[in-house]
């Protein structure tokens, strides 16, 4: 199968059955780290209330996949996914933002790079709860006066986009 196998790229993934914990961006060039640690700004707050196993995997300053434009560069991904043990259970891809401007704007772009290049190696069909989060670290929901962009998002990839700082684990299984 083409494509890149991000499961491949393990060596920052955390695996986690925390009923509350966040994730954050140090910002020093590193990949998102997952924390229990409440004393450090959490990018995104992550309720698992059913205390499911979890996996987060860095994605952006991880994962290497290549724009396919012949340049060498590397595509700009979101910064990390989330999913269940559970083939059927869920998968989400997360991009952290500390500031509003324009959230549907690169961390839309981002996201649905990801998720293109996700599908070249893995199968989303048989997933339960396909999602897309842009986050905020003021914890707040974003302005959803963009509707329709939010619909586009989810015609073009199969992924609901929300745009919060909070993010609640389904119950499944």
């Amino acid at each position: 199968m083409a494509g890149i196998n991000f499961y491949g790229y393990n060596t920052c993934q955390t695996i986690t059955e925390s009923a509350l914990f966040g994730v954050i961006d140090d910002g020093l060039g590193a990949p998102v780290r997952a924390t229990e640690d409440a004393s450090e700004k959490w990018g995104a707050c992550i309720h698992n209330p059913q205390k499911k196993e979890l996996l987060v995997l860095p994605v952006d300053k991880n994962v290497p996949v290549k724009k396919k434009d012949n340049t060498g560069n590397e595509e700009k991904l979101c910064d990390f996914l989330m999913r269940s043990y559970r083939s059927d259970g869920f998968l989400f891809f997360i991009e952290l933002k500390e500031k509003r401007k324009s959230p549907l704007g690169d961390a839309s772009k981002q996201l649905g790079s990801t998720i293109i290049r996700y599908k070249e190696y893995h199968n989303v069909e048989l997933i339960q709860y396909k999602r897309a989060y842009i986050t905020n670290g003021l914890h707040d929901r974003v302005n959803y006066s963009q509707a329709n962009k939010l619909s586009a998002f989810r015609r073009t990839y199969g992924f609901v986009l929300f745009m919060t700082g909070e993010i609640e684990i389904p119950a499944f299984g």
